[in-house]
């Protein structure tokens, strides 16, 4: 190995590192804080290194595959390490207070969703069939022990039918891999799509391995009739799972997608077909997910639902790739965009959660009222999910639904539009409980300084982002011209 190469890998193995340190001090040092810091170390020194790949600090990024051409460090990739790094600091950092008050597991919960993000990071690096399914199950085994580690029956209930669904997903994943061996006979991306372009495959084999495969990834990106274990898990899991799961999960399985679909199997005799498939499965999506949110009276239910819904809108932007890049740029943004909002709303829920210690919508009534801070923050990510100008969510929404106009598919942002209206009376729906509702409780809720800062870096990146969408858009632009 090269230092360049070393160079280029490093956020992986920064990351890689930061489960056997914490292992490490959970074990020998048997105090908390000890261990959180340890993480958070080693994922500061990840991010900075993704940061050096970036700008090119200390040498030249080479465009050249690793490890036999199986993973590519190009910005492209390098865009989603920024991503689920982010998440998952923000997501230890908020979780302090709250995992202090867990009496057991707070080290094992760190350790498994480390792990769960080295899997995501060579996931989205991933250039070969085998290496993708490797990365899929480190991202995702953790995950199941995630599920359970409340160690209650409802807990053990959510384990077992995450457990089962990805077993399940996983095999057709596989299975949809060998149909597609068998017509190339190679395994690499960068051979599958030479061969498929040189010989315009045009078999039923070809067409079921292309169903399968995102039958596979529509476990992970929540999609459509894959996502029955979302709510139950919103519910179950602890917060600061669900919350890290809601992002970083979707961001690396989208990433790939986008790899495998709008890179490797741009041949003109399978497009149309898969283009078709992503666009029903996003009308799906979007439809049951809004839908049934309506009726959900527990607010992390409600959330789950939304996701799915969110899933949809972003799938648009797969199923418009041909439109000048604004499809696939319209998605990087969008996910970027859906993580400022999404944690919002779960951070601030945490602290709600944590007094009342319910799920309840009703928690939030009159929240104005008493911490007009949290009821702010809290509303402008509800607005971003619904998608309001000049919110970041508003900009995402407005470039996928563009990109679909431009590639022909003008039923499909029709679609998407009107699911907005129906999304906007729940999330309304909530914001009126938490102004014009008379509060549960006439007490403060406490927020420590660093909650503050946390807290105020999403809501600006809300607002800012939302207002100079071109500071984000620039850096998709660039994952993307690097992936092509």
């Amino acid at each position: 190995m090269t230092n360049q190469e070393l160079w280029m890998i490093l956020p992986i193995v920064f990351v890689g590192i930061s489960v056997l340190a914490t292992i490490l001090v959970e074990v020998t040092a048997n105090n908390f804080n000890k261990t959180l810091y340890t993480s958070l170390f080693f994922l500061v020194l990840a991010l900075l290194s993704s940061l050096n790949i970036w700008f090119e600090w200390t040498f030249v990024s080479s465009s050249e595959y690793l490890f036999g051409d199986t993973i590519s460090v190009d910005k492209f990739a390098v865009f989603f390490y920024f991503l689920i790094i982010f998440v998952t600091i923000f997501t230890f950092i908020v979780s302090r207070d709250y995992l202090l008050r867990i009496k057991h597991d707070r080290g094992e919960l760190l350790i498994l969703i480390l792990l769960s993000l080295t899997g995501m990071m060579v996931l989205v690096s991933a250039r070969e069939l085998i290496t993708i399914y490797v990365a899929l199950e480190l991202s995702s085994l953790p995950l199941i022990a995630l599920g359970a580690i409340r160690r209650g029956k409802y807990s053990a209930e959510i384990g077992l039918k995450f457990f089962v669904l990805s077993s399940v997903s996983t095999a057709i994943l596989i299975y949809g891999f060998v149909f597609l061996y068998g017509l190339v006979g190679s395994t690499h991306l960068t051979q599958i799509a030479i061969e498929l372009k040189n010989t315009n495959i045009a078999e039923p084999a070809l067409l079921f391995s292309i169903v399968a495969i995102i039958a596979g990834f529509g476990f992970k990106m929540a999609l459509v009739p894959w996502q029955s274990w979302i709510p139950d898990f919103y519910q179950g899991a602890p917060i600061p799972v669900t919350a890290f799961l809601s992002v970083a999960s979707k961001a690396s399985a989208f990433a790939i997608v986008i790899r495998i679909f709008v890179i490797t199997l741009d041949n003109s005799i399978s497009v149309e077909f898969w283009v078709t498939v992503f666009s029903l499965v996003s009308v799906l999506s979007m439809s049951i997910g809004n839908f049934i949110a309506l009726r959900q009276t527990n607010f992390l239910r409600l959330l789950g639902y939304s996701t799915i819904a969110q899933a949809g809108y972003m799938l648009i932007g797969i199923a418009a790739f041909t439109s000048n890049g604004l499809g696939v740029n319209g998605l990087l943004y969008y996910l970027a965009g859906y993580g400022f909002s999404n944690l919002t709303v779960f951070f601030v829920f945490l602290l709600i959660n944590s007094k009342f210690d319910d799920d309840r919508i009703d928690n939030l009534n009159g929240l104005i009222h008493n911490s007009p801070f949290l009821a702010i923050f809290i509303i402008l990510g509800l607005l971003s999910l619904l998608g309001m100008p000049p919110t970041v969510g508003f900009m995402g929404k407005l470039f996928v639904f563009s990109a679909a106009i431009d590639s022909g598919l003008i039923w499909l942002a029709v679609i998407g539009g009107i699911n907005t209206v129906v999304g906007a009376y729940y999330y309304l729906r909530i914001i009126k409980k938490i102004i014009f509702d008379k509060s549960n409780s006439s007490e403060n809720i406490p927020v420590n300084k660093t909650l503050y800062v946390t807290y105020s870096i999403g809501a600006l990146g809300i607002i800012f982002l939302g207002v100079l969408p071109a500071l984000l858009l620039n850096l998709t632009k660039s994952a993307i011209e690097s992936l092509i």
